[in-house]
């Protein structure tokens, strides 16, 4: 859709200083698209806020490519990488999505003009591939005189997959770790949806998490499996034939854990929250706390999904911040109430205490007058201890009230 647009301007936006805003327009027609270094690049219907003053790369990307027409778009090989082609190559513009990411500018003969991360090229990377100046290495002009779009026509067969066992059991022998049927075979063909793999392998009644040495065992699990990964490349080749603006895209919510469910659903109160999309159907994923929204076209996907998202980090925030003010409220509540509790059961203790002694208040005199009589006749201590003990066990009422003497401090302890 955008090539023969000509750049009518590059923004940095406000959401973060990755971000871009490129518009592209022609007469009576205007696209702008979003690219973040290193995570996303998508055409946007929504208006985003940019900021006021552009950073220097953004204004390296205004001098170069303001009023140039893009003529391609194309992905090198299995590469996490796409190259925007300008003015029938006179510039390129690199986009990385691999490692950290990064946006790259070059000129006709591969040069680098400007890039938005510096690498570090002290390492494994090829010196001056990185460096403003040096020629990037990681493709050629011949990239876009291919007119077509590389497929993986693969064809799995049971001795592919057993050979596959014999070199992972090889590999891992120290490491002792037995890999599952789907682990295996995302390992082995990853260009394909690991989700892919798994929905179809459970549409085939083989469970995922299966030790792929069961194969080895079992001749109708490793036809099965066979079955699953051929069924798995057919419906990748349908998605990459598909045009895009046919597809449709799945997107998945997740309830929120702080909505108020005695309030209505409101962008101040998110009953869910964007958790990811698929270009096909996620079977596996969907359960009850989960929401399922769908959409015509998968770029529409993608630009609802992060449009959405960042309008949302506005109320989680929010949310986020109440949460936390009315969970310190609660702590603050819940001590003072444990104090207040702790003087009421003192209180309470203390009026038990009060109210016994003046019950018994007879019966501690008497307690207070025996020992007493004791001292007075000079009787040592350990013996007054000894001769109530005695009077305990023949029952003497107010012997058996007395629980302990501390007559260093003049105190006599009793039950009551």
């Amino acid at each position: 859709s955008l090539i023969g647009y000509r750049v009518q301007n590059v923004y940095n936006l406000t959401s973060n200083n990755r971000s871009f805003l490129l518009k592209f327009s022609i007469p009576d027609s205007k696209f702008n698209v979003v690219l973040e270094s290193g995570f996303k690049v998508y055409m946007t219907d929504f208006q985003r806020p940019t900021q006021p003053e552009p950073s220097n790369f953004t204004t390296k990307l205004r001098k170069h490519l303001k009023t140039k027409r893009l003529t391609n778009i194309k992905q090198v090989g299995d590469d996490r990488i796409a190259v925007l082609e300008f003015s029938d190559g006179f510039y390129y513009l690199v986009l990385e999505f691999f490692s950290a990411g990064n946006i790259i500018l070059l000129d006709s003969d591969l040069k680098i003009l400007s890039l938005f991360r510096f690498v570090d090229t002290s390492g494994n990377v090829q010196k001056c591939q990185y460096d403003v100046g040096g020629t990037y290495t990681m493709f050629d002009k011949s990239l876009f005189e291919e007119d077509s779009v590389t497929f993986h026509n693969a064809s799995f067969n049971q001795e592919m997959i057993l050979n596959w066992i014999s070199r992972s059991k090889q590999a891992d022998k120290e490491k002792k770790k037995i890999f599952s049927i789907e682990k295996l075979c995302f390992n082995h063909a990853s260009y394909l949806s690991s989700d892919l793999i798994h929905i179809s392998l459970l549409q085939n009644d083989v469970k995922p998490s299966t030790s792929c040495l069961e194969l080895l065992e079992n001749e109708n699990l490793l036809s099965t499996t066979v079955r699953s990964l051929n069924e798995t490349q057919a419906k990748f080749n349908t998605l990459l034939e598909t045009p895009v603006g046919e597809i449709t895209g799945y997107i998945l919510s997740l309830k929120n854990p702080l909505f108020k469910n005695d309030q209505e659903p409101s962008t101040e109160n998110l009953e869910y929250v964007y958790h990811e999309f698929h270009p096909f159907e996620p079977i596996h994923k969907i359960k009850d706390n989960v929401k399922v929204d769908t959409v015509k076209g998968y770029n529409k996907t993608v630009d609802k999904f992060f449009t959405t998202l960042e309008m949302s980090k506005v109320s989680l925030t929010r949310q986020n911040q109440q949460a936390n003010i009315e969970k310190r409220l609660q702590f603050v509540k819940d001590e003072h109430a444990k104090k207040l509790q702790a003087l009421d059961d003192v209180q309470g203790l203390n009026y038990r205490k009060g109210y016994l002694i003046n019950l018994y208040n007879e019966q501690i005199e008497q307690c207070k007058e025996a020992v007493q009589k004791l001292i007075d006749q000079k009787m040592d201590w350990k013996n007054i201890e000894k001769l109530i003990k005695v009077e305990q066990t023949r029952g003497n009422e107010i012997a058996k009230m007395i629980k302990s003497l501390n007559l260093l401090k003049n105190e006599i302890t009793v039950s009551l």
